[in-house]
């Protein structure tokens, strides 16, 4: 996968992650040593920056698989004028969409990302919400990821913050708003 990323600087953020080995304290012993081969360190000051230069792939990916759509489906993840197929956090996504069949085909680009790119979904955290002025329109749909039947919540807790489907749209469209007038400022 190209980062876009000069390949001194790539080698250079390789190097702390090779052959890294850990121990744990179990029942208070020391386990024998294991390797670590994938993932970010907790607490590295790099590991936001690695993060973030893997999992910005997924956005271009996404979109890319969504330009053979046709319009109506790709109207579906409009907001504001723009395609919004998702939102990126420091370590969730959330997949945005009007249309069941909608939001079930992200889910499978979504699968096709995360296979490619040897990444796992934590299915224990991976839950649906309806809101927004699809909330009423929706039957009972149901969703799955890799055959995983996924749940359906009224609200989520996320930093700290309820969320629920109620008004959920406005506030992507206002966040996106205000996006937009801070970039025309700069």
């Amino acid at each position: 996968m190209d980062l876009k990323v000069p390949p001194d600087i790539v080698r250079a953020l390789i190097l702390p992650y090779t052959g890294v080995t850990q121990q744990v304290v179990v029942d208070g012993e020391l386990s024998q040593s294991f390797t670590i081969d994938k993932g970010v360190r907790q607490g590295c000051p790099a590991s936001p920056l690695i993060f973030s230069l893997f999992l910005d792939r997924i956005e271009e990916f996404i979109h890319h698989h969504m330009a053979e759509w046709t319009y109506q489906e790709q109207d579906s993840v409009r907001m504001a004028g723009l395609l919004l197929p998702l939102l990126l956090f420091p370590d969730d996504i959330v997949l945005v969409g009007r249309c069941p069949l909608v939001v079930q085909r992200l889910l499978e680009v979504l699968s096709q990302f995360c296979w490619g790119a040897g990444l796992q979904v934590n299915l224990d955290k991976t839950v649906w919400l309806v809101g927004g002025e699809v909330g009423a329109a929706w039957s009972a749909p149901t969703f799955a990821y890799r055959g995983h039947i996924l749940s359906r919540v009224d609200d989520f807790k996320y930093l700290g913050l309820v969320t629920t489907g109620h008004g959920m749209w406005a506030m992507v469209a206002a966040r996106l708003q205000a996006a937009r007038q801070a970039w025309a400022r700069l």
